[in-house]
């Protein structure tokens, strides 16, 4: 069993948004949280863009607030604390379709 967390991965031309840490209003103002080690193990990250899942290992993102993930590389070849969304894309993904008696059954996988 792992800890996951799910956010949403919004495309801004070639890159990947995954906003990973969150904020609160205290009555001391806000307060800005990330997540480390001791609360999940991992975060996923959908994309309705890429029609893709992503998860990244909590070791890959622990203590920030924002992640992006490459779809292109860099226009200027940087390659230095790059991220590209491939190496974290899931594999096989079930989908839960119907029977006809109404009880739910894996029927198929991703890509579609």
């Amino acid at each position: 069993m792992l800890r996951v967390q799910c956010k949403w991965a919004a495309r801004k031309n070639r890159i990947l948004v995954v906003h990973t840490g969150g904020s609160r209003h205290t009555p001391n103002g806000y307060v800005r949280s990330t997540y480390d080690a001791s609360e999940i193990d991992a975060i996923a990250a959908y994309s309705p863009d890429t029609g893709r899942c992503y998860l990244m290992p909590i070791d890959d993102v622990a203590g920030r607030y924002v992640v992006h993930l490459r779809l292109a590389p860099a226009a200027n070849n940087q390659q230095v604390a790059i991220k590209y969304a491939a190496q974290y894309e899931f594999g096989a993904i079930a989908q839960l379709g119907e029977r006809r008696h109404g009880m739910a059954e894996v029927e198929g996988s991703s890509p579609l």
